[in-house]
Formats: C-alpha cells, structure tokens, sequence
C-alpha cells in the first residue's frame, strides 16, 4: 500500500479554494461495488499516438450523474517512481488527481481554447501552440510521507464543491462549475501495481407523504422578457419556432421593457422599434426597451399575459426639484407617471384587444417611502377612473429580496397603500450570494415572510431571475441547477404565484452573458432561428411545462432534506416536481404521488425527456436530476 503522510498545502495557484484540516471531516455513505479495475505494467503495454508506449488506462464505463460521489478502494498499489492520474471530464474542463510516492495534488482545468495558446503571431513568434490548449487555474498539493492509503475519494456536490478525501477524511475542498461527464485512471511508470475497486453510493429510500387537504397559492404563469429587437430579427421560419417553444414550456407572460427613457410626451412611440431606448450588456448589440404590440397580441390569443412596469423615466416625467434631495432617485410628477402607464393601457387596448393584466411600481429603481406610497395611490386612482379597474397592480420589485424585504416594511406601512397592492414582488438576483450554501438563503425568505407577518395576504411574483454574477456566467448544468433549487424556493416558501426568467431572448454576441441571462438564444448559423442558450431552459422547464395556470400547490413533505419536493393539484390530475440535490440515488414510491400518469426528466443528459409510466411501483431519482410527475 502507498504509505503517505499529510501534511498542510505547500502550493497554492490562482483559484478559490479552502483548505480544511484534513481529520476535520470524515464522510460517512453506503457504498455498492460497481467494477474492480487493475492496472499493472505486468499486463502489458500498448502504444498511445502521441505519447509512445503506456500502460493501459482504465476507462470506466459510465456517464456521471451532476453530483457524484466516487471512491477506489484499494487491495493492492506499489507506485515506487510511478504516477497515477484519476482524471475527471467535462465538455469545459476536468479535474486531476495526482498521486506519486511522496505527494498528492488536485487540480482543475479548462481547455479546448484558442485563447489559452501564448501565441500571438506566428508569422511574427515561431512558437508552435498545444496539442491541447487548458489553462490550469486551481491547484492544490501537499507531502505525502508514511500514511497507508486505503481509499481514495471524490465528490462533486450541489453548492459547486470539489471534494477530495483520503481514507475518508477530507483533503482539500474547491469550488467548481465545471459539469463532469467521465472519469478514468493513467499509470505512468514502471514497476507498478495499482488495483482495487470502483464503488459507487448506494440507493436509499425517501417517503414522500401527499396532504391534498392543505392548500397553498394558484399558480398563474410564467414567462420572462422578449426583446422585440432579438424577435425581428428571427427568420419567418425561426418566429415560428418561437411560438412553438413558448407554447411548449408555457412561458405565457410577456413581462415588458418599455420606451422608458426616449418614450416621447404624446405617446406615440410606444412600439417604434428603430427609437427603442439602447440596453446595453458588455459587447452585446443592444436590447432595446421598447413595446410589440403585435407580440403581445399573439401572446394573449395563446392565453397569455402581459406585465408592464417603467424602469427609468424620461426626463418630462420627473419633478426635478423633488429629485434633487438626498437619497433620492428621480422622483416622478405623479399625474403624468400615471398618465403615461394609462395611455399604455389604452394603447394596449386598441391594439391588441386588452390591457395589460399587471402593472408594476417601477422596475428596480429605490425611491422613498413616501413617493411610493403615493405612486401605488396615484395609480390605482387613474387606472379606475379611466376604465381600468380589472387591471392589477403590483408593489416595486427590488434589485433583490433583500432590498425587496426594505420596499416591503413601505407599501406595509400604509393600509390604503397596502389595499391598492394586488402582488408582492422582488427580482431575486441576491440569490447568488449563496450558491456554495443554498440553504443560506433560507434566511433572507425568512425575513421576508416575517415583514409580511399580521398583514393581508399577497400573492407573490418573482419578477426576475437570472445569473449575473460575473463569476457565476457560465452555462454550467450545476449552476442551472442552483436556480432550479430557487424556483423551488420560490414555490414553497415564497408562495410564488408566477416565476418571471430576466430575458427569455436577446440580442447576443458573447456567449457567457446568453447562456446566463437568457433561456433562449439566436442560432445566426442555422437561418436565425431560436435555440436552448443552456441548460438553464431545460431547468426552469421543468417547473413551467406541467403546471399550468389555475393549479394550485398542495402539502408534500419528503422525509430525506436533499429530495426537494413540491406538488400542485388541478381537477383530478396531480403534479409533483422532484429535485435531487443529494450525492446518492434515491428511491420513492409512486403511489405516494396520487394521479400522475407521466414523468419528465431533466438531467445533463436528458432536455425535458418524457417518460411514460407503466407499471413501474418505484422510481429512481439519480443525484442532480429532476423528474415531474404529471
């Protein structure tokens, strides 16, 4: 056996990382073999093209789950001068353990990119590039001297952890949005042994109890932004797409960026394209605020919804005075703020049959207490006056639920004011403040749910969500994920009645911002047609596709906290949406889900895959997938 001895890192490269005294966490599972595996210079050699003779790897056969957690039990190893590598691989990067006789490293990488070569110019610098372009950027090692190794593990977790354990006892702890696919192991050497076996956590059983009886929110869409900008510039085969997939994921409510800025004092450039207000993101081309209404007219024909709200007012529409007081943002002139949205309905009206169903009391923008209050007054008073008593309003949607939760304890202060509010609201971009500990977030609700204590209750809609944390941009299924667990979140303790995706499509050039921010994106090589931006679109889908509005979530409780179960009643049908965030497969019973007739699943190999059941009593739920039941 490798005799080790651990000791503190001696190497730290650029990444972020934490190191943990390595007796500071022993892991405890249910382990199952899954293969045994030797790898010995004594079974001969065989020539790699481009490296010459090795010893055969081992390659093991099977696709990863999202979250895994894998171990090599040992029976026999004699490394002497030798190298082992058990590599993990993604389409983006991999992850490397090293092992020699006297040291242990974990590194990541991402390769595959021009980018990473020095070469600048090569009619210039004659430097020829890597076979295989990475770029290492975290990397963790330390001595090994003495210490028999029995084990070795690696565990890929829900909160972005890279886990590297030794005889069960935590080494060294990374953070990785890296989607790992396979795993194998190299030997490099001579006179080398190295044998054992692949074990893999065993399946353990979760109850799901169903209380019908116990009745939560009515669910009444979802959606997101459409910019009519990115949707004139579909191809009349890609437009038609377009309404294919909307109808298919029931992303029903057209949440608008109006003119704002630019939006002219008689009105009449509501829907002109060629004036729309520039929104800028990085080197992307801009998405512009401006109205469709001939888009919103489909989207209502479907049976959908349009939600409007101001962002930033033009210049006519502010009280200067006003705004130049401390701590204040651009404080509107009361009688042309609610003018404005009027005319917005009345234009609605006449052009596409009905108003908007939802007002919003401004997108983002942190005003006082006291304005707005008297816009929420202001508003309701216009919109009844001049006919539009049926259309709803809802209170101002912070940059956060935190800055949501400050908005709240103003539009709560006053009865009238609170009255006059038909939903809660909040964009929940702080969201991301927790993804290495998801469950931190649990608090930021809690305080939420607190300020709305002893006040009458509001349906909730959570207006906007995406990833905009730069370092978190990336179209990662781990990461998408992440917000599948805050959809969840929004569901049960939230009381979520809509969930609203920031953009549903843009009008792109980088890559990293569309599959964040964005559930779709523009295929410029296949005739401009609609396609998935990421896994974000599968992930959000598998909450939006089977509940439709008029559903309403009912009591589920689960008796494992890593299987995150939510469950909607509607007539006779049931649907119960599963996610498991856990390293293990898990196993629950059907019958405990009452009428379901299909399921869904959404993995990193699987976008919305529909299963019919048959005569299957149990089901089986692999770690970081997602099945509804419907």
């Amino acid at each position: 056996m490798i005799k080790v001895t651990l000791q503190f890192p001696i190497l730290f490269l650029t990444g972020i990382l934490c190191f943990q005294s390595v007796f500071a966490q022993k892991t405890s599972q249910n382990w199952t073999n899954k293969t045994d595996f030797c790898l010995s210079d004594k079974s001969g050699l065989t020539t790699i093209w481009g490296s010459g003779e090795a010893i055969p790897g081992v390659y093991f056969d099977e696709w990863l789950p999202a979250f895994f957690k894998r171990k090599l039990s040992l029976t026999e190893s004699e490394l002497n001068d030798s190298t082992l590598q058990w590599m993990f691989t993604g389409e983006d990067g991999g992850a490397t353990v090293t092992i020699t006789a006297d040291s242990v490293k974990l590194e990541q990488r991402y390769y595959d990119s021009f980018g990473f070569n020095k070469v600048e110019n090569r009619k210039i610098k004659a430097e020829r590039s890597k076979r295989y372009p990475q770029y290492q950027f975290t990397a963790f090692k330390t001595a090994l001297d003495g210490r028999t190794i029995k084990s070795i593990s690696m565990e890929v977790n829900h909160g972005l952890g890279l886990k590297f354990f030794i005889n069960d006892s935590l080494i060294n702890e990374q953070t990785t949005q890296i989607d790992f696919s396979r795993h194998q192991l190299q030997l490099n050497g001579k006179s080398i042994t190295f044998c054992g076996k692949l074990k893999v956590p065993a399946i353990s059983d979760v109850k799901i109890t169903l209380d019908p009886s116990e009745k939560h929110q009515e669910i009444l869409g979802f959606g997101g932004i459409t910019s009519p900008v990115a949707y004139n510039m579909l191809s009349a085969e890609g437009q038609e797409k377009w309404w294919d997939f909307l109808k298919e994921y029931n992303l029903l409510i057209q949440r608008e960026y109006p003119m704002g800025q630019k939006l002219k004092e008689d009105y009449s450039n509501w829907d002109k394209l060629d004036e729309a207000t520039p929104h800028y993101y990085g080197d992307n081309f801009p998405n512009g605020e401006v109205s469709d209404f001939g888009y919103n007219k489909k989207i209502q024909q479907m049976g959908g919804m349009v939600v409007f709200e101001f962002w930033k007012f033009p210049e006519w529409m502010v009280n200067k005075s006003e705004s130049e007081e401390e701590d204040s943002n651009a404080v509107p002139l009361y009688d042309k703020y609610t003018a404005a949205i009027v005319d917005y309905c009345k234009t609605a009206k006449q052009k596409t049959g009905k108003a908007p169903a939802i007002v919003g009391i401004q997108n983002e923008v942190t005003q006082l207490a006291e304005v707005w209050q008297q816009m929420t007054l202001s508003l309701r008073k216009a919109l009844d006056k001049n006919g539009f008593d049926k259309v709803k309003i809802h209170m101002h949607n912070g940059n956060s639920l935190k800055n949501g939760i400050k908005a709240l304890k103003a539009f709560t202060a006053d009865k009238k004011v609170w009255n006059d509010i038909d939903y809660t609201a909040a964009n929940l971009y702080d969201h991301q403040n927790y993804f290495t500990d998801p469950d931190g977030y649990d608090n930021v609700i809690a305080q939420w749910n607190k300020t709305l204590d002893g006040q009458p209750k509001k349906p909730f809609i959570s207006t906007e969500m995406c990833i905009n944390a730069p370092e978190y941009q990336s179209g990662s299924y781990r990461v998408a994920f992440l917000m599948g667990e805050l959809y969840h979140k929004n569901m049960v303790d939230l009381d979520a009645v809509s969930l609203i995706y920031c953009w549903l499509l843009i009008n792109n050039t980088q890559p990293s911002f569309s599959v964040s921010r964005s559930l779709f994106t523009i295929d410029k090589s296949r005739n401009m047609v609609p396609e998935a931006s990421s896994f974000q679109l599968r992930v959000f889908g598998a909450f939006s596709r089977h509940l439709s509005q008029g559903a309403q979530r009912i009591g589920v409780s689960s008796s494992d906290p890593d299987l995150l179960v939510s469950a909607y009643a509607k007539g006779n049908k049931n649907t119960v949406i599963v996610l498991n965030r856990s390293n293990e497969p898990k196993r629950i019973d059907l019958a405990a889900l009452g009428t379901v007739d299909n399921m869904e699943l959404v993995s990193p190999y699987r976008e919305n895959k529909q299963v019919k059941m048959t005569d299957e009593k149990q089901v089986v739920i692999a770690p970081g997938s997602i099945v509804t039941f419907y």
